[in-house]
């Protein structure tokens, strides 16, 4: 895992965000040959093409200078995890409803336990897993909803888990703007509306202009 700049004036810093206190701290290593970088900088965590555990977490790339605070997570689980997500992110609005889902890999036998951003949120009893499926519905999205959530059961580490990011835009649905004033354009395919530009925002794998 590593976090590229393509500029020396960068500060840059990569964490794993989730790795417990008790397990040995990564070694960051700047301008390693790993990194792939040419004229910028790099910072290196963990090794990408080892199988322990050091690759697998919720990963965060910091990047600052006085006008820049930009911070890019990255998401990885073991493929045997005991769930997987539906997505990888989810973007909603302001007062939105929504479910998270997680596809049940392994049969449980166990409750699950929910964490948000590092903290625990709430449990999903085993009797509610239906059809392999793991789902936690949030009523009513605030700016305390978003984070990184990650479900896994009880009876298991953390490394059997895995996550997803909800993301909130801070203005109700098709509304933009300062004071969210603005309707949004039509986004296709999935597209979200930037809650600032307006500008639509593609799912992954996706680009291209509204119509």
């Amino acid at each position: 895992m590593y976090c590229v700049a393509r500029e020396r004036a960068f500060e840059l810093e990569i964490q794993n965000d989730f790795t417990p206190r008790t397990t040995k701290p990564f070694q960051d290593v700047s301008g390693s040959r790993d990194a792939r970088w040419r004229n910028g900088i790099a910072v290196v965590l963990g090794n990408d093409r080892s199988k322990d555990w050091t690759g697998i977490g919720v990963f965060h790339c910091r990047v600052r200078r006085p006008s820049i605070d930009l911070v890019i997570h990255t998401i990885k689980y073991d493929q045997f995890a005991s769930m997987r997500p539906a997505a990888q992110t989810i973007t909603v609005s302001k007062g939105d409803s929504v479910n998270l889902t997680f596809i049940v890999q392994t049969k449980l036998a166990s409750d699950v336990m929910w964490l948000r951003n590092g903290k625990y949120e709430t449990m999903t009893p085993v009797s509610e897993v239906v059809d392999s499926k793991v789902v936690l519905n949030i009523p009513n999205v605030g700016p305390n909803s978003s984070g990184i959530y990650c479900p896994r059961p009880v009876d298991k580490t953390w490394l059997q888990g895995s996550c997803t990011k909800l993301i909130m835009r801070r203005c109700p649905a098709q509304m933009r703007g300062k004071d969210c004033k603005h309707r949004c354009p039509a986004c296709s395919n999935g597209g979200v509306c930037h809650d600032n530009t307006g500008q639509c925002i593609c799912p992954t794998w996706l680009y291209g202009h509204p119509l």
